[in-house]
């Protein structure tokens, strides 16, 4: 009788066009961000608002002959407007749109498993996010610029754009891109779409009102501030020198608060994710 031999299995490595890495994970987040509508939706009405807005308002002034000054760099100032008209409200409601993508569709379980580092599905969220921000902002900016300078070529205005414009549209995109960010925070946060565009209302347009209107009852009040999110995104955009404005009110200071809000919002969105979305083992494991 001879004794039965087992060999042991073999465990072929698998393939490289099926090893899951950075670039597979963002390329899979690009593909769901623009198989969403609402992405596209919110594109379209970011779009429309600007040119609606911004290029009525370029149109006015120069029937107006507020630009018949000669000065240059009229399309820049009229692109910077897009902060005033709330245009940039946009890209925080893209943001929001991104993180609950898995979570209002239900299949975050399922991306989380086939994705089980989180802190890759964090990053890959954030760099896709960041492409999608870039890409709709860029062509907003880009759009309503060419559609001021050709109102002030009709008008016979001028319509040249400085270094200086440039370097105001390159602020944009910056605080675009941050903004939309703080979205993206929000919605990984409160893991609900209402939620996250009811708090980027809130953070845009009631904050900076309720401030304004207790200032003068609250007088420290106005201490805080310059440390709001659209304050911060008016100093990015202003191109202000600390020596000109101070720190705070100067782009390097709306930089720095920008950053701040950044890395409180990825910190309290990385530790939710790894306490409150571990699979029900590691669950019964932690108790």
């Amino acid at each position: 009788m001879t004794a039965l031999t087992i060999e042991p299995m073999r465990i072929r490595p698998l393939h490289p066009a099926l090893r899951l890495t950075f670039p597979r994970v963002v390329r899979s987040e690009l593909i769901k961000a623009r198989a969403v509508p609402l992405t596209w939706a919110a594109a379209i009405f970011g779009l429309l608002f600007s040119w609606v807005f911004v290029g009525g308002g370029a149109f006015s002034r120069s029937i107006e002959g507020v630009v018949a000054s000669g000065e240059n760099g009229l399309v820049g100032a009229e692109t910077g407007n897009i902060e005033s008209v709330m245009v940039l409200f946009l890209p925080m409601v893209v943001g929001a749109l991104l993180s609950n993508i898995d979570y209002s569709s239900g299949t975050i379980r399922s991306t989380l498993a086939v994705v089980p580092k989180r802190l890759l599905w964090l990053g890959s969220k954030i760099l896709s996010s960041i492409i999608v921000v870039l890409v709709i902002s860029s062509v907003t900016v880009a759009s309503t610029a060419g559609l001021c300078a050709v109102i002030y070529g009709v008008r016979g205005a001028p319509n040249g754009l400085t270094a200086r414009d440039l370097q105001g549209f390159a602020m944009l995109l910056v605080t675009a891109v941050f903004l939309g960010l703080l979205g993206l925070f929000l919605g990984l946060i409160t893991r609900s779409l209402a939620a996250s565009l009811t708090l980027s209302f809130v953070i845009v347009l009631v904050l900076p009102l309720a401030v304004g209107l207790l200032s003068g009852q609250i007088p420290w009040i106005v201490t805080i501030n310059p440390f709001l999110p659209m304050n911060a995104a008016s100093s990015l955009i202003s191109l202000s020198s600390v020596a000109e404005a101070g720190f705070l009110d100067s782009s390097l200071g709306g930089f720095a608060i920008f950053l701040g809000w950044t890395l409180a919002g990825l910190l309290g969105s990385a530790v939710l994710l790894r306490r409150r979305d571990l699979p029900q083992e590691a669950r019964r494991r932690s108790r």
